[in-house]
This record gives C-alpha cells, sequence and structure tokens, in this order.
C-alpha cells in the first residue's frame, strides 16, 4: 500500500494544485488507504477501537503516514464537525472517530442523515412522554434535582438521598406542557403560565425555571430517602451538571472525579433565520439540487442546514409567511471551560456577545452560499423576516432565533483523545443502587455525543434491571 501510495503521489502531485478531481481523488486514496494501514498495523480489530483513543485522529493519520493535504481535507475536517470539535479547537479520540466514520459509511439505512419533519422536542420527545403518561409513570414538572448524597458500608456504596427542589405550584394537580400546533403537540419555549400559581411572577421577573444560577427560591425542599422513597435511582442528567449535583460523590470517588476532569464539554451556538426569499433567491447556485446540509463551513457557525420543509408546519399568516429558514451551530468561542457552580456566568452578557458574533458572521461570512443577500454595505437585514418595522439594520436579528447553549444540561459532550477509557458505564458505576444513561456513560456502540450513543446508553441502563 506504501508503494502503491508513493506511486500515485509521484503521478498527481503536479497535477493536485490546478486540477480539482485529481486533488480530491488523491485525498480519497489516501485518506482510505491510510486508515486501512492503521487499522492493520495498531490491531484495531483485535485490540477494539478504543485501543487508539489516546491519539487524536489527525494525530492517528499523522503517524500511519497520511498527507498534510489529506489531514487537512474536507473529508477530515467533516469528521470533527460533526462532534463540535471545530476546525482545530478540539481533540477526537482516533479510535471513536473512526469507529463513527465507518459506522456511518457501512451501516446506514436508507440514509446518512434524515429532516425531522417538525422540532426534535416534537417530534421524539412529544410520543415518548405520552406513551409513559399512558403506561401510568408520574411525570413531575417543575421539579429539579438540587443533590445526590451517597451512602455506604465497608463493603459497598449506595446513593442515600436524593435532594429536590419543587419550583413552583400548579393551580391544578397536573400539568398539561403541550400545545397543539397544526395538530402536533409541541412543546412551548416557555411555561405555560395559567397553570402555575406563581405564573404571573415568573413572567414579570423574567425567570429561566431551567437556568442553573436564578435566583428563584423553591416552593418547597424534598427529600427522597433509600428504603423509603425509593431502591434504585436512574441518572440520565447530562455530565455537565455532575459538578452541581453529585459534590460529594466527586469527593469520595476518584472514578467519578477522574471521569468529570476526561470527558470534556464545550458550550455550543445556534441561530435560526427566516427569510423572505427561497433558497434560490438567496443565490444558492445548487437549488436544483437537494435541500443542503452544510458542515466545514466558517466559524464559529462552521454547520449550515436548509430547513424551509418546516414552513407549512409553522403558523405563518398570508402577510407575514417565510419562503426559506435556515439554521446555523457551531462550537462556541466561548470553549470547554469548566463551569463553576457558584459563579454566575451572567447570561444576558453572553446572549448580548453571541448577537455580535451572529450579525459579524452573516455581515463577513455568507457571501460564499447566499451571494443575493449581501450589499455594498454587507449582509441585507431586509431579507429577514421582521414583524417589528421599527428595528432595522444589524437590530433585526432581534426578530429571528439564537440560541446559546450553556446551561450544565445543555452543554454538548465531547470524546476527547485520552477520555474514553474514563467513562463509567450504566451499571458498574461504584453505587449499588444507581444506574447512569446518556450519551457521557462507555456504551457499547460509540462513545460520543450523538443520538445513537444515547439511545444504547438507554438500553444498556434498562438490562441493568433484569
Amino acid at each position: 500500500m506504501d508503494q502503491f501510495i508513493d506511486g500515485l503521489w509521484a503521478k498527481t502531485e503536479k497535477k493536485i494544485e490546478s486540477n480539482t478531481e485529481a486533488r480530491r481523488f488523491w485525498i480519497l486514496v489516501d485518506f482510505s488507504l491510510t486508515n486501512i494501514k492503521g487499522m492493520i498495523r495498531d490491531k484495531v480489530f483485535e485490540n477494539g477501537f478504543e485501543s487508539i483513543d489516546d491519539f487524536d485522529y489527525r494525530e492517528w493519520l499523522k503517524l500511519h503516514g497520511a498527507s498534510e493535504l489529506t489531514i487537512n481535507s474536507a473529508i477530515v475536517q467533516g469528521i470533527y464537525g460533526l462532534v463540535f470539535a471545530g476546525r482545530s479547537q478540539y481533540t477526537f479520540a482516533a479510535g471513536t472517530a473512526l469507529k463513527g466514520a465507518l459506522r456511518m459509511l457501512f451501516t446506514y439505512k436508507g440514509a446518512i442523515a434524515y429532516r425531522m419533519q417538525a422540532g426534535m422536542g416534537d417530534v421524539i420527545f412529544t410520543p415518548i412522554y405520552e406513551i409513559l403518561k399512558k403506561r401510568g409513570v408520574k411525570i413531575k414538572f417543575f421539579h429539579r434535582v438540587r443533590e445526590l448524597i451517597p451512602g455506604g458500608s465497608d463493603e459497598q456504596s449506595w446513593i442515600q438521598t436524593v435532594k429536590i427542589g419543587k419550583q413552583v405550584n400548579l393551580i391544578k394537580d397536573e400539568y398539561s406542557p403541550l400545545v397543539d400546533v397544526k395538530g402536533l403537540g409541541c412543546w412551548p419555549s416557555e411555561p405555560l403560565y395559567d397553570q402555575i400559581v406563581e405564573g404571573e411572577d415568573l413572567k414579570k421577573y423574567n425567570i429561566d425555571l431551567e437556568d442553573y444560577w436564578s435566583k428563584w427560591q423553591d416552593k418547597e425542599e424534598i427529600s427522597l430517602e433509600y428504603g423509603k422513597d425509593f431502591d434504585r435511582v436512574v441518572f440520565g442528567i447530562s455530565i455537565g451538571a455532575i459538578p452541581f449535583l453529585c459534590p460529594k460523590i466527586l469527593e469520595g470517588n476518584s472514578n467519578w472525579k477522574r471521569m468529570i476532569e476526561s470527558v470534556q464539554t464545550c458550550l455550543t451556538d445556534a441561530f435560526q433565520l427566516w427569510m423572505y426569499p427561497d433558497i434560490a433567491g438567496l443565490g444558492w447556485k445548487y437549488w436544483k439540487n437537494e435541500p443542503p446540509v452544510l458542515g466545514s463551513y466558517m466559524e464559529p457557525f462552521d454547520t449550515w442546514c436548509d430547513m424551509s420543509h418546516l414552513i407549512n408546519r409553522e403558523s405563518w399568516s398570508d402577510s407575514l409567511s417565510p419562503n426559506h429558514i435556515a439554521y446555523f451551530c457551531g462550537p462556541s468561542p466561548l470553549g470547554i471551560t469548566p463551569i463553576d457552580p457558584l459563579v454566575d456566568p451572567n447570561i444576558p452578557k453572553q446572549m448580548e456577545k453571541l448577537k455580535e458574533r451572529v450579525i459579524q458572521f452573516l455581515q463577513n461570512n455568507v457571501q460564499s452560499i447566499w451571494p443575493n443577500s449581501v450589499q455594498t454595505s454587507g449582509f441585507n437585514w431586509g431579507l429577514l423576516l421582521n414583524p417589528d418595522k421599527t428595528c432595522q439594520g444589524p437590530m433585526t436579528i432581534e426578530s429571528q432565533y439564537l440560541r446559546l447553549n450553556i446551561q450544565p444540561t445543555e452543554r454538548y459532550v465531547l470524546s476527547v483523545k485520552g477520555s474514553t477509557k474514563y467513562r463509567l458505564p450504566a451499571g458498574k458505576n461504584g453505587y449499588s443502587n444507581l444506574v447512569i444513561t446518556g450519551d457521557w456513560i462507555a456504551n457499547s456502540v460509540l462513545n460520543a455525543g450523538c443520538v445513537e450513543s444515547t439511545v444504547v446508553s438507554g438500553i444498556e441502563a434498562a438490562k441493568c434491571f433484569y
């Protein structure tokens, strides 16, 4: 294989800069054969993909002879982009990257990715919620876990107490969380205040009950005790919240502490635009093809997806209706700095900075994909659907949707090099009555931040009960 690659390079080297097809052919061959060589030399199929997870994927490719052109190619960058690793922000464990790429290439069904026909919460979680409810599962909204307190003996450890804060009081015994949008049960962006005793106060003071740093006081403190209130605990809260909820576990269990220090999470940025022109009107030259999903674009919003098929799912009037919906997201420049539970990150200030990043991105970075969206002065803000005509220019962005995923449970779970061996499995986590689940635990399919890992982790957690 080495001789073949050397011979191919000798024949194509001079054509690569001027011939796109030759360059792409070289990258594809070099990339494919380097991965095959590496797997053979490192006995990956014998030792497992995790055996090379101490290497960054680019580092591993270089170790096995990949050219710099291949290492910096769109194929490799696309693999990093899928897990919010950015161009050079974060490493990606080689075995996990390789395993994920192979599974995506050889085990997909129908298509590598599918577009949801409504919001993910509405398509995925509404049916799950409704099934659980029909099966008699008690779902108590506005109850936030505050702390897990361990207990133990010389022989074993367990979870002794679960502290919960009841955030609000309900007007009726049961909260009905869904709103109907064209026949689909949907989750609103804020609580349904008319079902909450303190609803007016929540609106008046702009309280976000999902904010870990909120000054809102719980209406009741609840302590659940092992043997009295529960037998086993399923902990499905994301790893970013563990420093908030499990300080005593981290103090007393070195495996948990090592996992928290090794399995890193990052903040992500996202924004959504509703626009008057369709994608052809914006100048996207491939508008006759399938609606685009574009990765590895310009930082900090390196992923763009045309979600215009959702227009019919939304409630627009005839006089105010978009022709294009654009979703952008990417790893936040705020990075992976661990959250200090005692330090308020000043979310309003961070949202203002996000707004600045979005405005700058639209001003400077969309001409390549939407050439008709720019004027001499930059982005044409008049293209954005804007019901508030008093808001003009860059401030039109106020009429769109911006999202900073900064809450501990919103942080994206990375697979940095050297981290996967410190992930704990669902059952054998050091506590006899605790089962953990989520895309942050060790699972048998893929130790990466994705729905597939979450589902498999859930299945493996369920198996702990039989």
